[in-house]
């Protein structure tokens, strides 16, 4: 889709995201997601780095949604995200991989 395509269909209020493609699960409970404390931003981008290490434990569930919150969870009583996207067209798809199947990021529901 290129551009003048996203603005026309962002401006008629038309552009939503493809549904995610193969299985994926249809909900998963999240506890709510912490939205203080933490550290001040200009110290985590200090800290930020790159890791291509994994670890074989599954996240705990609260980490788990307080990083699936940031990434697209609504931030405004109006239905505002977290993510910037053009025109609020919210194009961003998130997938969570679990040991029980993939999630797709607009089918999760963190209260």
């Amino acid at each position: 889709m290129n551009v003048l395509t996203k603005l026309a269909l962002g401006m008629m209020g038309q552009l939503r995201p493809r549904p995610a493609k193969g299985d994926t699960a249809t909900s998963i409970a999240l506890p709510p997601p912490e939205k203080h404390g933490g550290l001040p931003l200009m110290e985590a981008l200090a800290r930020r780095h790159s890791s291509r290490d994994f670890a074989n434990a599954p996240l705990p569930m609260p980490l788990l949604s307080n990083l699936l919150w940031a990434a697209y969870g609504v931030n405004r009583p109006e239905g505002g995200r977290t993510a910037p996207s053009a025109l609020n067209a919210q194009e961003i798809d998130v997938y969570v991989a679990l040991s029980s199947g993939p999630i797709f990021m607009t089918q999760l529901r963190i209260s």
